[in-house]
């Protein structure tokens, strides 16, 4: 015994010395691997977000566009219907007009003027 140190005491002070010194590089190991998987997730909340505003941006173009189309479409309708008003209405004067023609019993030539109007409003017949 050299200064009090027997073998069995200095093997188990080497492997204890051996196991802390693992536990020990184990543990700086995984701080930095969390430390670099932290700056990861930071990095990708980042990219997600900056993919959310543009994912919005390009929606609100598209629905923008769909919008613009809908508009037209709209306005078709609307200008269609308009115009089908003024031909009933075109329809309904040339009618009183004969009517009223057909009841003065004036001239012949009133009411076949006032038939050719409402007959102008017929299509042409389609040959085929």
């Amino acid at each position: 015994m050299v200064l009090g140190i027997n073998l069995s005491n200095l093997v188990v002070f080497a492997i204890s010395l051996l196991v802390f010194c693992a536990v020990l590089y184990d543990a700086l190991r995984i701080r930095f691997r969390n430390r670099r998987l932290f700056s990861q997730v930071i990095q990708a909340e980042l990219d997600k977000a900056i993919y959310e505003n543009q994912l919005k941006t390009l929606v609100a173009e598209r629905d923008l566009k769909g919008v613009e189309q809908t508009d037209g479409f709209l306005k078709f309708v609307s200008d269609s219907r308009d115009w089908a008003f003024k031909y009933i209405e075109d329809i309904q004067e040339a009618i009183e007009e004969l009517r009223e023609a057909i009841d003065s019993d004036d001239a012949e030539a009133d009411v076949e003027k006032a038939y050719e109007k409402v007959i102008s409003f017929l299509p042409d017949k389609l040959e085929g």
